[in-house]
């Protein structure tokens, strides 16, 4: 008895466990539509997690871009192609979720508040619908 649970220990171990950062990641990657839009972009040497769900209708260069870049690390697009300025860095704050992507709490918190969001959205399309 006491080899077969050295064993299962012993399996445990050898399984590798999923670092903080790619819970992270995994987290970032689930949340890439228009109901709830996440991006990661480098910032003063962190990767930090933006929701900028509420920002797709106000970006000057439309929600398509940042669409296609849903769940994502946006840093080279964002700070080598497109070239935002110093107001687009401060603005990024804004949208700020968690400061490191290996925030996972913060980020748990933030996926159950946006699978809320995404309830409430469909809950009240279905009323709109309804009532046509």
């Amino acid at each position: 008895m006491g080899s077969q649970l050295l064993q299962q220990l012993r399996a445990r171990q050898s399984k590798p466990t999923p670092s903080a950062e790619d819970e992270g990641r995994a987290l970032l990657a689930a949340h890439s539509s228009e109901e709830a839009c996440w991006v990661l972009l480098e910032l003063d040497g962190k990767l930090r997690v933006l929701d900028v769900t509420a920002y797709l209708g106000h970006h000057p260069g439309g929600a398509k871009i940042i669409h296609r870049l849903a769940g994502t690390d946006i840093t080279r697009p964002f700070t080598d192609v497109y070239k935002h300025s110093s107001a687009a860095y401060l603005k990024c704050r804004d949208y700020e979720i968690a400061a490191d992507i290996s925030d996972v709490q913060k980020l748990r918190l933030a996926a159950t508040a946006a699978a809320a969001y995404r309830a409430r959205i469909r809950s009240l399309a279905q009323c709109l619908d309804d009532s046509d």
